[in-house]
């Protein structure tokens, strides 16, 4: 858990990680419905379960870093967002970029033609916009070679992903098509 040596006044100053309890996971038990798990200073270990879940958790105790990343792509409310742009590489005519005047006036321009769609769906908008809220990668490709992925990367997005934010800040992802 994160803690502050200095904690007076709501001034928090000097924040350090403090371990809270430390235990051992250990193999399933004989039916494979629960962990073996013992708490740092017991005398004996207990046995671990989810209700409702059949399976054993060691595996959601990992010691690889990637599986304990922050898996957030963008998480921004709808009223933070000042821009999006898409460019659509294969499809440039449905290149688009939307821009968030606050107060639900929005505008959506054609890269292509570089002028104002008029006629839009608002609502379709603002559902989009309001899609950046909690979204997430599943997981690193850390099965596929460095050449592999490398040659990947060389090869032309499929499409580039523009967002900034109100404060200025923008964040660019470039999605690619991995062939089998």
């Amino acid at each position: 858990a994160m803690v502050y040596r200095i904690n007076i006044f709501n001034i928090k100053l000097f924040p350090h990680q403090k371990i809270i309890k430390t235990y051992y996971v250990g193999d399933y038990t004989q039916d494979k419905m629960g962990t073996n798990m013992l708490m740092e200073g017991a005398k004996r270990p207990w046995v671990v379960y989810i209700p409702g879940f059949n399976g054993f958790l060691d595996t959601r105790y990992t010691s690889k870093i990637e599986d304990w990343r922050d898996h957030t792509i963008y998480n921004l409310q709808f009223s933070e967002i000042k821009e999006v742009t898409l460019k659509r590489m294969e499809e440039p005519e449905q290149s688009f970029k939307i821009i968030n005047k606050g107060s639900k006036n929005i505008d959506v321009i054609s890269l292509k033609e570089n002028k104002k769609i008029m006629n839009v769906d608002t609502l379709k908008i603002l559902d989009y916009l309001s899609s950046f809220i909690g979204l997430n990668f599943e997981s690193l490709d850390n099965n596929s070679m460095k050449k592999q992925k490398d040659s990947i990367v060389k090869t032309m997005p499929f499409y580039v992903l523009s967002v900034t934010d109100t404060k200025g800040k923008t964040s660019v992802l470039k999605a690619f098509h991995k062939y089998p």
